[in-house]
């Protein structure tokens, strides 16, 4: 059942697209999915997680500019997810955390653009 899950997830993305709002906070999360699916990849034994996590804060603090490129992450999200298999709980537990922080911050976001289209 696992495996459906994430078309909910393209389902919404594509929602949010249409109202032009949460598309940074849905990028945060893929980004975030990307980290746990690259992170994973690492830990079958390449050992290049640190360097990967520098250059993720450094693209992270550039990301506002960088609206085209979003788009092609998205896809590749989409591409790769089937890799992902049972490892990935193992994962999530270690950068839930940030996840958290992250996503509230972008639906607070929302919540204003929202109240501004009400009026």
């Amino acid at each position: 059942m696992e495996e459906r899950l994430p078309d909910y997830n393209l389902l919404d993305g594509r929602f949010k697209q249409l109202q032009g709002e949460g598309e940074e906070e849905e990028e945060e999360e893929e980004e975030e999915e990307e980290e746990e699916e690259e992170g994973e990849e690492e830990e079958e034994g390449r050992g290049e997680e640190e360097g990967e996590e520098e250059e993720r804060r450094r693209r992270r603090g550039r990301r506002r500019r960088r609206r085209r490129r979003r788009r092609r992450r998205r896809r590749r999200r989409r591409r790769r997810k089937r890799r992902r298999g049972r490892r990935r709980r193992r994962r999530r537990r270690r950068r839930r955390r940030r996840r958290r922080r992250r996503r509230g911050r972008g639906r607070r976001r929302r919540k204003v653009a929202s109240q501004q289209n009400e009026l």
